[in-house]
């Protein structure tokens, strides 16, 4: 679904034991209208079923990457890791996205 017409998107997401709220904040970003985006799921050694939900969802959307850390680095070292791509916005997994957040946030420089 990549669009060569609009700027990629990198959405990054740091997580830890979030299994009660991972899989409907990954779905309420993957149903956004914007065409050239990425989801950047970055574990922080979760204890919990959260890794193995964001690999069940990645088999099926080639948009989410995935990234784990053998043991718990804390919250700044997962939004530090993230925060190296290009252009990139945050979303906690607690809080669904609207259909329409990607498209206010991307603009190109033509």
């Amino acid at each position: 679904m990549a669009s060569a017409s609009k700027p990629l998107v990198s959405i990054g997401m740091p997580l830890h034991n979030e299994e009660r709220f991972i899989n409907a904040a990954l779905e309420s970003l993957r149903a956004q209208d914007y065409p050239n985006f990425e989801i950047i799921v970055s574990d922080n050694a979760s204890t919990d079923r959260t890794f193995e939900i964001c690999q069940q969802l990645a088999a099926t959307d080639p948009r989410i990457r995935l990234e784990r850390a053998q043991e718990n680095r804390g919250a700044t070292a997962g939004f530090s890791r993230l925060g190296t791509a290009c252009q990139i916005r945050f979303r906690q997994s607690g809080s669904p996205a609207r259909t329409r957040l990607l498209p206010c946030r991307a603009q190109t420089d033509a």
